[in-house]
């Protein structure tokens, strides 16, 4: 008799359209005034309760000019700010409600009656801390968080200001290519193509639409870097190197590797295998980050159906036996 033997395969799933599903760790609550004992840091105590008696959403003290804020322990690129609004009562008063990452302009949000969660995209700008600002109404939030998000604005083409093209082997090449180039201030890829134009100005001469290309600034991929920053310890191996953006290709060839430090004046890389090493001390002279700053084409997920063997995300490949 033939015996039937079930096996459970893993599969790993490329997710498109997200670097990263991990959040900013918030931290130092503020707001410009407390009402009903509503204090700041409810809005990032880990519950997205929306009931205001269960004690998890913060409350202003006045109907007007409000303001709600938190750092963030590292800086980092916004793909987006989520907010858990109040559902028990008054879930009208978060429209308009407009979301900053530091002093730059995300979005707004815009009311629908019985949505609860609100998701406002900021585009991978870089920065230390978000703001919620709420003009005409009492602000009241049960939840903030903040997602990690890659510099790269899908289906986006930043057309016109070329300074050239070429073909390449990924997006990373591309971003390399446009780090070489001191006129170089932003790019658009093509991944069917593997082509890449270097662009004179930050979005080009302007933003357009163009399913299958993606487009990032330079700055967004520079602020990375933590400057005069070592992340000590938690070594996985270390080489000389051509440039930071080399270091940061051998990284992500490793899978172990989470961080680098990079010291420019010895050209030496170090591969980490922990986000900000052991722990992170000053060192002038070199920089490190964190690999879920930069850009990546996916996420790996956990899949259950078994029609693929090999899938291709981010620039690297993984198989399941």
């Amino acid at each position: 008799m033939m015996q039937l033997i079930s096996i459970a395969v893993l599969v790993l799933l490329c997710a498109s359209g997200s670097t990263s599903e991990k959040t900013v760790e918030l931290v130092s609550a503020s707001q410009s005034g407390t009402g009903w004992n509503g204090v700041a840091s409810r809005a990032i105590d880990g519950n997205t309760a929306g009931n205001y008696g269960l004690n998890s959403c913060m409350h202003s003290d006045i109907d007007t000019n409000n303001w709600w804020m938190a750092d963030f322990v590292v800086k980092s690129s916004v793909g987006k700010v989520i907010i858990h609004n109040r559902e028990d009562c008054c879930s009208e008063r978060i429209n308009g409600a407009k979301v900053y990452v530091g002093h730059v302009y995300c979005g707004e949000v815009v009311y629908e009656i019985g949505k609860t969660v609100y998701k406002v995209e900021c585009g991978g700008i870089i920065g230390e801390s978000v703001k919620i600002v709420q003009e005409a109404e009492f602000l009241t939030l049960c939840e903030v968080q903040v997602e990690i998000g890659g510099c790269f604005q899908k289906d986006m083409d930043f057309a016109a200001a070329d300074i050239t093209s070429f073909r390449v082997s990924s997006d990373e090449m591309c971003i390399l290519r446009c780090n070489e180039n001191e006129k170089c201030k932003s790019i658009t890829y093509q991944e069917s193509t593997k082509r890449c134009w270097l662009k004179s100005k930050d979005n080009g001469d302007r933003i357009s639409h163009l399913p299958g290309v993606k487009s990032a600034n330079k700055k967004c991929f520079q602020g990375c870097f933590q400057k005069d920053t070592d992340f000590y310890a938690a070594d996985i191996t270390s080489f000389g190197v051509s440039s930071d953006e080399m270091c940061i290709l051998r990284c992500n060839e490793n899978e172990k590797c989470k961080s680098i430090t990079y010291q420019e004046s010895t050209k030496r890389c170090w591969l980490k295998s922990k986000d900000n090493g052991d722990r992170i001390s000053h060192l002038p002279g070199v920089k490190s980050a964190n690999m879920n700053c930069f850009p990546v084409d996916g996420v790996w997920q956990e899949w259950t159906e078994t029609s693929a063997c090999t899938v291709t995300c981010g620039g690297g490949t993984k198989s399941s036996a």
